[in-house]
This record gives structure tokens, sequence and C-alpha cells, in this order.
């Protein structure tokens, strides 16, 4: 089993690669944790992780409280500042597929804002009944997250066999 990354150095590693606001580089975060659960869980109930650290959904937005503390002074400015990366903090496998995320995520045009939304609904759809941290605020487990992203998952796959 590989040992969780930290949720800065993997916040640093994404504004490395490309500037973005906070509330993009904790989405796309949020997509690297759901994706690295799906992938790398196969044989293994959700014992791996991309990082240790709850993931809330707050105001219909992703928040990860260290990234958002670390970040906050921007608000919704552009992060634009490179950071040094301790490599011992980010475990192989995770970089590789940190590199896939940013590779196939469109951050620059409006395909961005309709995966979120598909994302946010499926999680709002699979958690009725769940309750908030308060009523703007929902946490959100590793199974929540499994599941959207499996079902999120199974459904582009439908559509890709029916193009064909």
């Amino acid at each position: 089993m590989a040992i969780a990354s930290d949720p800065l150095t993997i916040a640093k590693w994404f504004l490395n690669k490309q500037p973005m606001t906070l509330k993009k580089l904790q989405t796309l975060m949020f997509y690297s944790y759901g994706n690295y659960l799906l992938f790398n869980n196969q044989h293994s109930w959700l014992s791996e992780k991309l990082f240790n650290e709850k993931i809330i959904l707050k105001n219909g937005s992703i928040f990860i409280k260290s990234v958002a503390d670390y970040y906050q002074k921007y608000g919704s400015d552009v992060i634009r500042t490179k950071k040094a990366i301790d490599k011992k903090l980010l475990n192989k496998k995770a970089e590789v597929q940190l590199e896939v995320i940013l590779e196939e995520t469109p951050l620059n045009n409006g395909m961005y804002d309709s995966i979120w939304n598909s994302h946010k609904r499926k999680i709002l759809e699979l958690s009725p009944n769940m309750i908030g941290l308060d009523e703007d605020s929902l946490e959100l487990n590793d199974g929540l997250i499994h599941k959207v992203f499996l079902e999120n998952y199974q459904a582009m796959m439908k559509s890709k066999q029916k193009v064909k």
C-alpha cells in the first residue's frame, strides 16, 4: 500500500504546473482524490488514499482546510506562486495520476463547470439523508466519494460505447 501524500504538497504540485484560483485548486484536488480512490482500491476497501484530510462540500464548493488556510490570502484571485516541493511527501503513484488528472481536466472553459456540476449533483443525489456539519457544509466520506466517481465513470463508459 502506498503512503498517503501531503495535501499541501499536492496543491503546490498543481500550482507549479498551472496557476489557478483556490476554488479550482481544491476542486482539482477532489477530482484527484476521487480518481485515486477509484483506481487504486480494486482489491481493498478504500484503504489507499491520495491524502489524509477531510473533504467538505461547503456552500457548493470543495473545501480542504489545510489548503484553504494556506492560500486564503489570495481570495478568488489566481494563485501564481511556485513553491519548492519535498518529493518525499508525494508518493510516485500519486504523481503519475496527478499528471493524468491535470491533462484530462479542462480548466479554462465551460467544461470545467459542467464537470463539477455533474459531480456536485451526484453527491447531493447520493447523500440526501446525510447529516451535514452545519446547514451549508457536508463532510464527504470515502464511500460516498468512491460511489460518485464510480457512477460517473460507468456513465462515461456507457456513453463511449454508444458512440462506437
